[in-house]
């Protein structure tokens, strides 16, 4: 019988018990690809994360990530935390920094930690975001179980992708956003055969404070009804936000994404966005880490 190590974070948060839950496998060398889909889908958290050696020796370590329904190609907060674990597996201190490069399915990911004020901070530098082949399908309001005047009235739905599509809704307000009764059956019937339409990710500019943003994501493709924090999804929310609602002479653009305060878990995603000429160099989300427990999975594989 193997004994195989999880140790698991609360990513995004400050503290744990709030942000995006997290398991990660340090050393899952010997774990098939059925056997991590068949332990993402027993822990059933939103992602797991497992470890193995880098193919090239300059980079940290390959990743592959598991939502309970399916493996992703790259994703935000299972490399934010496993940057954070490696962070402190090195015993960085106050004041100085880090940098890791995993190996991910869309290729490497360079991630920056640096510890401030006690807290591990990680910085994921993603890849530079773009417009899915997407067809309207002009239900979105019925998706969310809104009326039509709770859209944005100006901004359309767009899809967007960093590595995994997402369709953006922008809409009206908060209240909107709050307001929303996810409808599967109309994902089911119009959205889902569609991989540009089927991980739904609705937003709100925030009334007060222009540079902040309130979202949920919704994903039963993945085995996700619905995502506590989505660091994937936000680098492209952040270039469709600074797209549409700010100067487009701005060279660089700060954003902050709340997210998962519907659901009893509040998660706060930084998303940094840098241009030149018109074009994005670099699109970049950071947040922090907390480990929040460990344990193991005794399996006696036949």
């Amino acid at each position: 019988m193997r004994r195989y190590s999880m140790v698991t974070f609360d990513v995004f948060s400050p503290r744990a018990f709030g942000g995006n839950q997290l398991a990660i496998f340090p050393e899952a060398d010997e774990l098939s690809t059925d056997d991590m889909q068949t332990l993402a889908k027993e822990i059933n958290l939103s992602e797991t994360v497992f470890c193995f050696p880098p193919h090239s020796e300059k980079n940290t370590a390959k990743l592959r990530i598991f939502t309970p329904g399916k493996e992703l190609p790259v994703a935000g907060h299972p490399t934010i935390g496993t940057a954070v674990y490696f962070a402190e597996l090195h015993g960085i201190q106050e004041g100085e920094s880090i940098e890791f490069i995993f190996e991910e399915g869309v290729g490497p990911i360079h991630v920056d930690v640096n510890r401030q004020h006690g807290k591990l901070i990680a910085r994921m530098h993603q890849p530079i975001p773009h417009r899915t082949n997407l067809t309207p399908i002009g239900e979105e309001a019925a998706l969310l179980g809104l009326d039509a005047g709770q859209l944005h009235p100006s901004i359309p739905p767009t899809g967007l992708s960093a590595g995994v599509p997402f369709l953006y809704i922008p809409l009206l307000d908060r209240e909107a956003l709050a307001s929303i009764q996810f409808r599967r059956d109309v994902w089911e019937s119009r959205y889902a055969k569609f991989e540009e339409t089927s991980h739904i990710f609705a937003f709100a500019m925030d009334e007060k404070e222009p540079t902040r943003i309130h979202s949920r994501m919704f994903a039963p493709a993945m085995g996700i009804s619905e995502d506590p924090a989505t660091g994937i999804a936000s680098g492209p929310l952040g270039v469709f936000v600074a797209e549409n609602f700010f100067a487009e002479t701005a060279s660089s653009v700060h954003l902050v994404s709340i997210q998962g305060a519907d659901l009893g878990r509040r998660s706060v995603i930084q998303i940094d966005l840098k241009r030149e000429g018109g074009t994005w160099t670099d699109v970049s989300i950071a947040g922090t880490a907390v480990q929040v427990g460990e344990g193991a999975f005794f399996w006696e594989k036949k």
